[in-house]
């Protein structure tokens, strides 16, 4: 991971600049709420249950924190129509993904699935927000079973 943090080069022959960090999370024994499931398991009930159960301590994911350049499209404002308890006009963020930033996380997605292939995981799960996607998740998953003693 950290040979894939210090890649300090100029990205422009890859189609995009700046870079991105990644990092991986592992869920461990956290309270129920951040239990993490693979991606098809119901959301309660009995199949929730099985699933907190099988990717207990055998799941994690691998995530980027990318860079956005400036745009004249992307800005704060206030908000003229709704406001505060205290009559303040609330902050506005006006933002949409440009080709460098879909470039960038394309490149970085692969080199996280290079990573994750590397574990040799029993299963793992791409989650690259690509154009046009509505996903917020920008992050690859996997998952192992421990090794047999």
């Amino acid at each position: 991971m950290d040979d894939l943090n210090s890649d300090q080069f100029d990205h422009g022959p890859l189609g995009f600049v700046g870079g991105a960090s990644i990092r991986h999370i592992r869920y461990g024994g956290r309270p129920i709420k951040q239990a993490q499931t693979v991606p098809g398991t119901p959301n309660w009930g009995s199949g929730w249950k099985a699933g907190v159960t099988d990717a207990y301590q055998r799941y994690m994911t691998i995530g980027i924190s990318g860079s956005v350049m400036p745009y004249r499209d992307a800005y704060l404002d206030l908000n003229p129509t709704y406001r505060d308890k205290y009559g303040q006009p609330l902050l506005r963020m006006t933002f949409d993904w440009h080709d460098n930033e879909y470039s960038m996380l394309d490149h970085i997605g692969t080199r996280m699935e290079e990573v994750a292939k590397a574990m040799n995981p029993e299963k793992y799960f791409r989650a690259i927000r690509k154009k046009g996607s509505t996903t917020t998740r920008v992050s690859i998953s996997r998952r192992t079973r421990p090794a047999a003693r």
